[in-house]
């Protein structure tokens, strides 16, 4: 509701219920699956996972885990049940899912090589800016294009821009100067990314205009776009590809369990 408003928010609400309804579905589907199979979870599992609990959580304290139940609106019944529940689904997606998940360095090094361009890092410039805010009258801008144009005459003259960014820059970054850090130029509105991309390190822009400010800009220093190794990248892309045949498993072993069951949604 703070991101939402209207019919998007109601398309969202819809988007949300529906994934819950069906992952709810789901987990019903896979303990069925395991009544199935025919093997019943033993108790004494489950007692030993109900002792971890006790002793992590709530320190031995047998009323304390009582009175959580009590607040949650559970019995000692429900709690063991849902206990249970859990660790039939974890092991059946291990057993038929996360245990059959085999991914290869060749398999890494392929999908690697199969798409150079997602692994480039884009070119960078470490930048300064001051803004000065336009005004709402043609008279104010004006004044204002005057105030600006005199700092950029003050900057070409050697005068320190950071220190004159804290003075007189109206922008976010005045306390700190006016430090951008290191930016990719397109990540800004067209009017900065323009210069941001033309200046060489040192430079200054001249005075740039939009509709809401006047700007200057100083680049410091640029750093192209450069390609990623694969040793730096490798251990994400295996995850990226572990979580990716995973989903493919899981789905398939989803719609399999789905083809002999009776789903009504209400």
């Amino acid at each position: 509701r703070q991101m939402y408003k209207g019919l998007e928010l109601e398309d969202k609400i819809e988007e949300a219920y529906k994934k819950t309804l069906e992952a709810l579905i789901e987990r019903q589907l896979i303990l069925q699956e395991f009544e199935r199979l025919g093997r019943p979870v033993p108790e004494n599992i489950v007692d030993a996972k109900v002792s971890e609990i006790l002793r992590n959580k709530f320190d031995g304290n047998v009323s304390a885990l009582m009175k959580a139940l009590e607040e949650d609106g559970l019995t000692m019944g429900e709690w063991r049940q849902q206990l249970k529940d859990r660790m039939v689904l974890s092991f059946m997606r291990e057993n038929a899912v996360d245990s059959k998940v085999v991914i290869s360095p060749r398999d890494i090094r392929s999908a690697f090589e199969a798409d150079p361009e997602k692994y480039k890092v884009p070119g960078q410039v470490e930048a300064r800016m001051i803004m000065i805010q336009r005004g709402a009258k043609p008279s104010d801008v004006d004044i204002k294009r005057r105030q600006i144009e005199e700092i950029r005459r003050r900057l070409l003259r050697g005068d320190d821009f950071a220190k004159l960014a804290k003075e007189m820059s109206e922008g976010s970054k005045a306390a700190a100067g006016g430090y951008l850090g290191w930016i990719d130029p397109a990540s800004r509105r067209p009017e900065l990314a323009e210069w941001l991309s033309a200046l060489a390190p040192g430079e200054l822009s001249d005075v740039i205009e939009t509709d809401d400010g006047l700007y200057l800009i100083r680049v410091d220093a640029v750093q192209d776009e450069r390609q990623v190794s694969f040793e730096t990248i490798r251990e994400d892309l295996q995850e990226e590809l572990v979580h990716r045949e995973t989903e493919r498993l899981y789905q398939r072993w989803i719609d399999r369990i789905k083809t002999n069951a009776f789903v009504e949604k209400f």
